[in-house]
């Protein structure tokens, strides 16, 4: 899968286990980056050990995947098959943010 960025926290918590301890702690950047892992060896988001939460808002589809209790992992699939409502086939994403009990952390 490919990934693109919100914003250079996003990019940088992703890329960087350390940074993600700093502001996530230690348990939450642990399950975020073996989300990434996971990520990282699929082709689709279809393929994903556990199915994304499916939200939007008007014309944008996206996806939450769960970390730990209360925290998540939003993500955009990108592309035509994203599109075409087909997100499952999508192999490009965009991480959004990372929200912990309804607050932004990334």
């Amino acid at each position: 899968m490919e990934f693109s960025y919100l914003s250079d926290v996003m990019r940088d918590v992703t890329l960087n286990k350390d940074a993600a301890r700093r502001l996530f702690g230690a348990e939450d950047a642990d399950a975020f980056h073996s989300l990434v892992a996971d990520m990282r060896d699929a082709m689709f988001v279809g393929e994903l050990p556990d199915e994304p939460i499916q939200t939007g808002q008007k014309d944008q589809l996206l996806l939450r995947l769960r970390l730990g209790p209360g925290t998540y992992l939003e993500i955009e699939p990108l592309g035509s098959e994203a599109k075409a409502g087909n997100w499952r086939d999508a192999y490009r994403v965009k991480f959004l943010h990372i929200h912990r009990e309804g607050e932004v952390l990334a």
